[in-house]
């Protein structure tokens, strides 16, 4: 195992670090204390090369802006509220907007957009970094404040684990994720189209045109969204043009306690397999139809439209608005847990 931290660049709150964690074989991840960026992920393809498989930027002065998340934590709630408000005990609460009629992702400046406290540790399980955070009472207008706590390791059998925790000290809403875009051709390849994908979900919420959730779960069996049977990207593509996914699938009971796997993604050309497992209840899968909006990745070649792929483990989206969605409630008795894992390996 090794474990390395260089300057990565100036930003508001003072001097951003990169931590480069490793395992024996070379298998690692780079993540930076702003925003919880996994800048990359580098592991080996069928040839025993190492492939970084998450898009990013070169100039790292772009996370600071970084419209699309690239590799960011997500909070205080991923995906969308609609309205920008939800209510608590009867009491109404008004959120930052950032889109159209809806709060996206924890607002204008969520957790993607601050710096974390770092620290580094070895374990039996492997290398770690711990990120720390309080968001303070009123921040982006969600109430309480909230202690973060974000726990990244790399394994021995090249896994990239992560812990989530929180508490409160007053009633609020919380829902975490990670959007790094994956890619297991490397980074630099143009299109996801030569991925295979499978998914352990029978059913997703369905949406209206602006992506607001109707408030039913229905079945996906048999429609162009089922993923119970592998079937390649570029297919669904085909299928769900112009837009392709940005989806909230309800993952099967047995994904819990990450016993079986909610995902599985491989890519023809390059043999990786990734395999994701969650706590969660549910997985967005997006398929970067907006990537075109950022700038120039790595190696100075622009993100092109579907040129990653996210799985967003989460809570569902607009859940403080729908009764019969699982609750993101969280209260000062309570903490927030969450554990997601994404294991590479070859074909």
């Amino acid at each position: 195992m090794s474990i390395s931290v260089e300057n990565y660049f100036e930003c508001e709150e003072g001097q951003a670090k990169l931590y480069k964690l490793r395992n024996a074989s070379g298998f690692g991840a780079d993540i930076s204390d702003f925003g919880g960026v996994i800048a990359s992920i580098f592991t080996p393809d069928e040839t025993a090369k190492l492939v970084d498989v998450v898009l990013g930027y070169d100039n790292p002065k772009e996370y600071s802006k970084n419209p699309q998340y690239l590799g960011a934590l997500v909070g205080r709630c991923a995906n969308r509220i609609f309205g920008s408000k939800f209510s608590i005990d009867d009491k109404e609460y008004n959120i930052s907007e950032n889109m159209p009629d809806a709060s996206l992702h924890g607002g204008h400046k969520g957790f993607s957009y601050h710096l974390h406290k770092g620290e580094i540790f070895e374990t039996a399980d492997g290398a770690s970094l711990k990120l720390t955070r309080t968001s303070p009472d009123g921040e982006e207008g969600f109430p309480g404040n909230l202690k973060l706590e974000v726990i990244y390791t790399v394994t021995n059998n090249n896994t990239l684990k992560i812990e989530y925790r929180a508490t409160t000290d007053a009633p609020t809403i919380i829902n975490l994720t990670n959007h790094s875009y994956f890619n297991l051709n490397g980074t630099g390849c143009p299109s996801i189209a030569n991925h295979q994908i499978w998914l352990n979900a029978d059913r997703y919420t369905p949406s209206d045109e602006n992506l607001r959730p109707i408030g039913k779960i229905d079945s996906v069996l048999g429609t162009v969204l089922d993923l119970t049977k592998a079937k390649m990207m570029k297919e669904c593509l085909e299928d769900l043009m112009p837009g392709g996914f940005d989806h909230n699938y309800v993952l099967n009971n047995e994904c819990k306690d990450l016993q079986a796997p909610a995902a599985i993604v491989s890519s023809l050309g390059s043999g990786i397999v990734m395999k994701t497992f969650t706590t969660e209840p549910a997985l967005q899968i997006y398929s970067g139809f907006c990537l075109d909006e950022c700038k120039l990745g790595k190696h100075g070649i622009s993100n092109e439209q579907f040129s990653g792929l996210c799985f967003e483990t989460q809570n569902f989206p607009d859940a403080p608005n729908h009764q019969n969605f699982p609750s993101v409630e969280l209260r000062p008795d309570e903490e927030y847990k969450q554990t997601t894992i994404y294991s590479f390996s070859v074909k």
